[in-house]
């Protein structure tokens, strides 16, 4: 008699129908992760331009209202030498004297094009004098990737501007309203600054449309 060894079931091999579909899910598994890794980095680039816009649109607020509070005189579209040409309410110049002293500063904001790209940065540039003679002056950029207010259609930007006060003819406030872009993602902000009570605006006959009851703050 001839004792053979019969398999038990637990011990046999996998079959075609198996294999195949244990490589289906496996593949399934693969293709999954493979998309939902593709969903967490572009998600993470969106959230990093999303920010970078955010900040851009925020250092542009906090300097301007930083200068903008202590200025004793605030100038619409100064006339500069070796500077950009006159665009939407820039280049902004602020100046202030310190009070019993000789020392006095002039913070003047300018805007540029970035290179190879279709949008705005913008600079400050600090002048400090003493006695009525210029002791130093530094230069720093203050934001990039700032939407010009020729795109204002399409992306809701806006330029700077005053805010006229009818009932007193005055004016009381600058507003500046500001848009980023970084790569897909925008983001915008409007800050209204309230100047020190005794202050001279300039120049007096500024254009309409940075001043009227027509552009009230949004």
């Amino acid at each position: 008699m001839i004792w053979g060894k019969r398999k038990r079931r637990g011990q046999a091999g996998f079959t075609m129908v198996e294999l195949m579909v244990a490589i289906a899910i496996s593949m399934l598994i693969v293709v999954g992760s493979l998309v939902f890794l593709r969903y967490m980095v572009t998600m993470a680039d969106e959230n990093r331009d999303k920010t970078m816009a955010t900040l851009q649109v925020q250092y542009v607020g906090f300097w301007i209202s930083e200068d903008v509070v202590q200025a004793q005189t605030i100038e619409f579209e100064a006339e500069l030498e070796e500077q950009p040409e006159p665009q939407h309410g820039f280049p902004l110049r602020l100046t202030w004297e310190e009070w019993g002293g000789s020392r006095s500063e002039t913070i003047t904001y300018y805007v540029e094009d970035m290179e190879d790209e279709e949008l705005w940065r913008l600079l400050r540039t600090e002048e400090v004098y003493e006695g009525g003679e210029l002791i130093s002056t530094a230069t720093s950029l203050v934001a990039e990737y700032l939407v010009p207010w020729s795109e204002a259609e399409a992306t809701g930007t806006r330029g700077c501007r005053m805010v006229y006060d009818a009932e007193y003819d005055t004016m009381k406030s600058l507003v500046i309203e500001v848009a980023a872009r970084a790569d897909r993602s925008e983001a915008s902000g409007t800050y209204e600054i309230y100047p020190r009570a005794v202050v001279d605006w300039l120049p007096q006959n500024v254009d309409a449309q940075y001043i009227g009851p027509e552009c009230p703050v949004s």
